[in-house]
């Protein structure tokens, strides 16, 4: 819901690129996938090879490894020099930086995540970079949105779910909750998948 609340906040449509990091995480292999629907071209950036080939396949037009690779300048070299229309930032702090480093003037950073968790500073990039940078969170766009905007979003993804267009990560395993600390390092392992809390009552 936050991806498609994302795209469509920014109005995303031909012949717009957004940019995202942390590519190969649950979101971003939605935004890989709301490319088809949207019409917007993706470039994916992730820290290893390991979700190119998935990504391409999902949707993305282009993936950027981090490793080696000046993020700005590879950017620049998939859009013909002009940069991306937007960007979607998960990580913040240096990450977050390069990211906004990619949008050309006039476009728009929103930062969904703080995965590094330290917070980029997002008026001093707006400035250096003359573009808009902000916070997004799903919560302030249902409190503005109506109950028809809400509701036919819902139904919209679930459409899409139900066509086979948009498919979500396979749940790699599932915890009780007195197995927390087990559940945080099978995440920590970097297994795919989502690892869930459960009740224990199924």
């Amino acid at each position: 819901m936050t991806a498609w609340a994302v795209c469509g906040t920014l109005r995303l449509k031909y012949g717009d690129t957004l940019v995202v990091n942390a590519g190969g995480s649950a979101i971003g292999r939605v935004f890989a996938q709301l490319a088809a629907v949207f019409n917007y071209e993706l470039i994916a950036v992730t820290r290893s090879e390991a979700h190119t080939e998935e990504l391409l396949r999902l949707g993305a037009a282009h993936v950027i490894v981090t490793a080696g690779t000046p993020l700005r300048e590879a950017v620049l070299s998939k859009t013909g020099g002009r940069g991306a229309t937007a960007a979607v930032d998960s990580i913040g702090g240096a990450d977050g930086a390069a990211l906004a480093g990619c949008v050309r003037p006039g476009g728009t950073v929103f930062s969904i995540g703080l995965l590094s968790g330290v917070p980029a500073d997002w008026a001093a990039l707006s400035r250096l970079y003359r573009m808009d940078a902000r916070p997004f969170w799903l919560r302030h766009w249902i409190r503005h949105a109506s109950s028809a905007d809400w509701f036919g979003a819902f139904e919209e993804i679930m459409e899409l779910v139900r066509d086979g267009r948009l498919s979500l990560m396979k749940i790699a395993a599932g915890y009780g909750l007195d197995e927390v600390h087990a559940a945080v390092a099978a995440f920590e392992s970097g297994r795919a998948g989502k690892i869930l809390l459960t009740d224990g009552r199924g």
